[in-house]
């Protein structure tokens, strides 16, 4: 199934829009992957999110991503500290929703 995801990393106002397709969903297992690609597959990304019960019964989040490609590399050398502050405020913006609905 694809989707648009429409991004913008922490303090920009650079918006991007993306077509990705879901590669897994287990709502079982808490988790969801999507893949990017783009420039030609010179590039693609999968993302994995997972939501797990932890022992204090609050929820775990965890989101990775990992890069494959020829133009891998300039990702993982210039935009890792960008990515990681997207994810954590993704996270933090998912937990405000989340509680939200209690």
């Amino acid at each position: 199934m694809w989707f648009c995801v429409t991004s913008c990393l922490p303090n920009t106002t650079d918006t991007r829009v993306n077509d990705e397709v879901i590669t897994w969903l287990d709502a079982g297992a808490g988790t969801l992957a999507w893949r990017y690609v783009g420039y030609w597959s010179l590039l693609t990304g999968e993302r994995v999110h997972t939501l797990q019960g932890a022992d204090d019964g609050t929820t775990v989040y965890e989101t990775h991503e990992d890069f494959n490609g020829p133009m891998a590399w300039i990702v993982k050398w210039t935009a890792v500290a960008n990515l990681q502050a997207a994810f954590d405020v993704f996270g933090r913006e998912l937990k405000e929703r989340a509680e939200a609905l209690k």
